[in-house]
């Protein structure tokens, strides 16, 4: 028989929480391959005056240049997140997809 001293109290398993920034930057892009590099690097500039931490995420509107390509490459330099939507929804849709960008990245970076 398994009994529990009294006052036992069976302990919770809490998840460790997730270190939540103080700023996210949305940017939704659609064929900016070329420019995203220098947006991106505009963007992080301004976040590091602004707050101590920040994240920057990158929704692809189904571009059909290398703007997906060239958004994961910058996962390494820069605090980043990269989704991508299947097709061109428009910007509106694209900043609302933000939400999905919680807890991961669709684009494989490694500091997801």
């Amino acid at each position: 028989m398994n009994r529990r001293p009294e006052g036992f109290v069976k302990p919770r398993i809490v998840p460790p929480a997730k270190r939540v920034p103080d700023l996210s930057f949305v940017i939704p892009a659609f064929n900016e391959a070329g420019n995203i590099a220098r947006t991106v690097a505009e963007v992080e500039a301004h976040a590091r005056r602004l707050v101590p931490s920040f994240e920057i995420i990158i929704v692809d509107d189904g571009s059909l240049d290398g703007t997906f390509e060239e958004s994961r490459e910058l996962c390494a330099r820069y605090p980043l997140r990269v989704l991508r939507l299947s097709r061109n929804f428009g910007k509106e849709h694209a900043i609302m997809a933000r939400s999905g960008a919680h807890g991961g990245c669709s684009g494989g970076c490694p500091r997801c």
